[in-house]
């Protein structure tokens, strides 16, 4: 066969070859079980919201992608071939909006066969303060509890650096919440109204999550908010980590609080002093009266 001829076939083959690749990247260790529900019409982000995300449109290259002004840093354990990417409706559909419509992770953060995920998805900076309030939803796939993930929601009033490390977290010291912290097999349950993450396992459907200063949020200052994807012992033959997703992202940004003044002690000294004032207003007064 002509060398060119082949040299064309085998281009061509890699480029068709690229979308199934990247496809299965982004997908999930264990198949979908049964129909999700319809992605909502309409993002349901909190009132009074001066930060919001849909995650409609995640910029970047595939498997590879980031919101405009946030940063995604992948920092596993060895590193692996995905960063956080647009959500994949084979494996279940966007809480709103269309249906690839969240942003997502899984198992290939890290690769060797086992290692520890730690990656990153880091919000622009916002201002907190008395009302801040932080809404989003997350989910893993029905059926994937065989294989758990875990999500830290931590806060910086600092920097954005992460660390740089597996193991550290950086800038992000205040740790507001974790969803499935212990890495339990079971399903978790989603208690509806909003709250902030249980001790449970990782629901399995769409579940949102609120937090506010009275969960660490902090009560002044600027800073950023970071989700990160923490899973030891995960990999494509790791005993955890699958596939999570997250969507629909709003935050209140909150007012400082003025420290409330003390009224200075009206002793002895300030009442005579007040005494002899009044004292010496009413004499100028009288001279005046009778000049």
């Amino acid at each position: 066969m002509n060398l060119k001829i082949t040299t064309s076939l085998l281009a061509g083959a890699i480029v068709l070859a690229l979308p199934m690749m990247a496809a299965a990247q982004t997908g999930a260790r264990t198949a979908p079980v049964g129909t999700p529900d319809a992605p909502a019409a309409a993002s349901p982000f909190a009132p009074l919201a001066t930060i919001t995300e849909s995650f409609d449109v995640v910029p970047g290259t595939d498997p590879n992608k980031c919101p405009t002004g946030w940063i995604c840093s992948n920092v596993s354990s060895p590193l692996g071939t995905t960063n956080w990417f647009q959500g994949n409706d084979v494996v279940f559909p966007a809480q709103a909006g269309p249906t690839t419509g969240y942003i997502a992770t899984n198992f290939n953060n890290t690769t060797g066969g086992t290692g520890d995920i730690s990656n990153w998805l880091i919000t622009p900076v916002m201002q907190f303060g008395n009302g801040s309030e932080l809404r989003f939803w997350a989910r893993v796939n029905t059926g994937s509890s065989i294989f758990p993930d875990r999500v830290e929601i931590r806060a910086s009033t600092g920097g954005s650096n992460n660390g740089g490390t597996a193991a550290s977290t950086g800038d992000f010291s205040i740790l507001l919440g974790t969803i499935n912290p212990s890495l339990s097999n079971a399903a978790g349950a989603c208690a509806m109204p909003a709250g902030a993450p249980g001790a449970g396992g990782f629901p399995e459907t769409w579940c949102e999550y609120l937090l506010t200063t009275a969960d660490g949020i902090p009560n002044s200052g600027s800073g950023r908010i970071a989700f990160r994807y923490f899973v030891t012992n995960g990999g494509p033959t790791g005993a955890n980590s699958n596939y999570i997703g997250i969507d629909t992202f709003s935050f209140v940004e909150g007012s400082a609080v003025v420290p409330s003044q003390p009224v200075p002690a009206f002793g002895d000294t300030a009442r005579w002093l007040l005494l002899f004032g009044v004292l010496g207003l009413g004499a100028f007064a009288a001279r005046r009266r009778w000049a």
